[in-house]
């Protein structure tokens, strides 16, 4: 279905055009495809923001200097339990990949592996990398810290960003129960896609440049003072977000966390696996978690209403979207292909 704003795209023909727009902005072809996998994995999943509007950034920052494109992903240490993957200044999809698959293997011996990644830079939806732990059985855990984009309460500065955090719970016979979320109203992503549409955003999302409420996209984006999730509250768990995932792994923090533009790598992550195993044992867990969910389904709710368990929109979107084409708005059709144009990929 097209209508006169957006168009749909099939993923088998995004995914492709991603990764050749990267290649030709200068990055290896097998990273080009890895990135834009997850680019429009996140557009199947409704979560635009990290899709492929990503791709003009991503272009500019490679272009300023901004990305290592030939970094040297590697193990850094491990010890007991935990461990260090160092991202040597790249994207984060391949260290948060690398750092979920050795947390794994660490919570196989130890029942939990914890494993920090350094130099890093953006990595898409947090959740992909806490999907590799469940997926095989294990809780999953990511946090990752960002660019500062929230001010504190008060406040004229950004000074902490706005904390992802995604959890992944694996289930016997369906998906597994996910949320992946940031601690901001809305995401930076979230907003600039409202402010290409020239749409107004909600109150409360934003402040302007003198501190006020705006419902006004691109002011939010040029001032980047984005509001905490529970005000206070929401402001104090990115801090403290802020410091499991940047300072345990020695990154830049704060206002000096940049996930876009330092070659020697702006940002840092957590992943944790965990084996229900060595707690209650995972029978027992999978008993609760199918228990837990029974009731959340069966629970009253108004009429016309269904009640939806954590990870099924993005589930049901997946699968639309897989069918129908993820769509595609005329601005950022014309943006995906002006970048086309220039170098000389066939446009969507």
């Amino acid at each position: 279905m097209i209508d006169a704003t957006t168009r749909h795209v099939q993923a088998t023909s995004l995914e492709p055009f991603a990764a050749s727009i990267l290649t030709a902005a200068g990055m290896e072809r097998e990273e080009a495809e890895l990135v834009a996998g997850y680019l429009v994995e996140a557009n199947l999943r409704g979560v635009d923001g990290h899709g492929v509007m990503r791709l003009t950034q991503y272009v500019e920052s490679i272009e300023g200097g901004g990305i290592n494109l030939s970094p040297r992903v590697r193990v850094m240490r491990q010890r007991g339990a935990t461990g260090m993957v160092d991202a040597d200044g790249g994207y984060g999809f391949r260290p948060a990949e690398e750092a979920m698959e050795l947390a794994v293997s660490l919570a196989e011996t130890w029942g939990v592996g914890c494993v920090g990644v350094a130099n890093s830079h953006h990595f898409g939806m947090a959740l992909f990398s806490s999907l590799r732990a469940a997926e095989r059985g294990y809780v999953g855990i990511t946090l990752s810290n960002t660019t500062a984009v929230m001010p504190a309460p008060g406040g004229l500065t950004s000074v902490v960003g706005n904390a992802p955090i995604a959890i992944a719970v694996p289930r016997d016979d369906a998906p597994p129960l996910a949320v992946d979320l940031a601690l901001s109203q809305a995401s930076w992503g979230t907003i600039s896609l409202a402010a290409g549409r020239g749409d107004a955003i909600p109150p409360g999302w934003a402040l302007d440049g003198d501190g006020e409420e705006t419902t006004d996209a691109q002011r939010a984006l040029e001032a980047n003072l984005l509001m905490p999730i529970g005000g206070h509250k929401g402001f104090a768990l990115a801090v403290l977000l802020e410091l499991l995932a940047a300072g345990l792994t020695d990154s830049p923090i704060g206002s000096a966390a940049n996930t876009h533009g330092d070659p020697s790598g702006g940002c840092g992550h957590l992943v944790i696996a965990i084996d229900a195993e060595r707690f209650g044992g995972r029978r027992a867990f999978s008993q609760r978690v199918e228990g837990f969910a029974a009731d959340i389904v069966q629970a009253r709710a108004k009429d016309g209403i269904v009640t939806r368990l954590p990870g099924d929109r993005g589930i049901t979107t997946r699968a639309n979207r897989l069918n129908d084409g993820v769509p595609i708005e005329d601005d950022l059709l014309v943006g995906l292909n002006a970048l086309a144009l220039r170098f000389e990929v066939t446009p969507l």
